[in-house]
């Protein structure tokens, strides 16, 4: 079974119950509709361990509420997302190396989420709201090169 991995936007943007802007709102409604449609259909839904970490980071440093750390360990108990360590530490790193080669503007945990993403072997999709990854042509380029059915995008369809 394919699974999606969260990258952290695209978390944040689930767990947010209060969006303050009218762009965080549609994120937050695109990306609620999204992993629920995935979670009834018993999808696996998936946050790579760099994932979880830089949201935890954003969470402090922004003054998050409690509550959306709560409602991420909740989703975890719960078995609806699960956290996913490297499998493949050779493929990791070498993707990891040829995507900040490919494009040196692209965030280091960007990178290494993708490079994750890429090296878990049943991992069909990235999902994330950065324009910047999904339209990056030197990321395109090394997933065509190494994973041409994985699809880095705002939503499943």
């Amino acid at each position: 079974m394919p699974c999606y991995h969260l990258d952290t936007c695209y978390l944040i943007s689930y767990l947010d119950n209060d969006p303050k802007s009218v762009e965080d709102k549609d994120f937050n409604r695109k990306a609620r509709s999204t992993i629920n449609r995935l979670l009834a259909q018993k999808s696996e839904v998936e946050i790579s361990e760099i994932a979880v970490g830089e949201f935890l980071g954003v969470a402090i440093r922004d003054g998050y509420d409690d509550s959306m750390v709560m409602d991420f360990y909740h989703h975890l108990q719960q078995k609806h997302f699960k956290i996913r360590h490297v499998e493949d530490a050779e493929l990791f790193s070498q993707l990891a190396l040829e995507i900040r080669r490919a494009d040196a503007w692209i965030e280091s945990n960007d990178v290494l989420i993708i490079a994750h993403s890429m090296a878990t072997a049943n991992c069909s999709n990235l999902l994330t709201f950065d324009t910047n990854l999904i339209q990056s042509q030197g990321v395109t380029r090394i997933k065509n090169q190494h994973k041409p059915s994985f699809v880095i995008a705002d939503d499943t369809r």
